[in-house]
């Protein structure tokens, strides 16, 4: 037996759209056409935008401190025709994260080696249940009773990166200790500052 969709459905759809006035057409072409041209140029500039960062990094974190390595580790630069005034600065960079794209037993090395290792306070657990929406009264009760329930949560543990960089930092400077990098997702190298002098 065929669907019979109700009255007032079947008049909206057998009705014809009245016909659109060409100047309406004419101004929604234009439009769609800006915002086609607006999306190519914002597309070119954010792969013109990563290409710059890209380049930044290779000045800042490797071709400045390699010459910075024979004048020392900060110095500043006279202002010279339109050029101002610069400080130049190379200190340690450190860089810490356990991805979200690692595969569960490298996340597990990692949070397993900061476990062992006396750091296990910087990883933060998260237990979670979903449940359906009718099933909401259930949801209030599951800290009384998940057992009796029945219900299998979910253990999601994780480090923020900022925490995990910061303890990094303090590892080296304060304790002289390097802990495994490939393991904790660790990264040390040199960085320039390079700031213009305040006028």
């Amino acid at each position: 037996m065929a669907l019979q969709l109700p009255k007032v459905v079947q008049n909206a759809i057998s009705r014809k759209r009245p016909a659109i006035p060409q100047d309406r057409l004419d101004d929604l072409r234009g439009l769609v056409e800006l915002k086609l041209e607006l999306d190519d140029r914002k597309a070119e500039l954010e792969k013109e935008l990563s290409k710059i960062n890209a380049r930044l990094l290779e000045l800042t974190r490797q071709e400045i401190p390699e010459v910075m390595d024979g004048i020392g580790s900060k110095i500043t630069l006279n202002a010279e025709g339109n050029h101002p005034e610069v400080n130049v600065k190379v200190g340690p960079f450190y860089s810490c994260n356990i991805q979200v794209g690692w595969d569960e037993e490298r996340k597990a090395a990692a949070f397993k080696w900061l476990e062992e290792n006396g750091h296990g306070e910087l990883i933060k657990t998260e237990v979670g249940v979903a449940f359906p929406r009718e099933d909401r009264k259930k949801a209030v009760e599951f800290l009384k009773a998940v057992e009796k329930m029945g219900l299998n949560p979910s253990l999601k543990a994780s480090v923020h990166f900022m925490t995990l960089t910061a303890w990094l930092k303090e590892q080296v400077e304060e304790h002289n200790r390097i802990p495994p990098l490939e393991v904790v997702g660790g990264f040390i190298g040199r960085e320039a500052s390079v700031k213009r002098s305040k006028s």
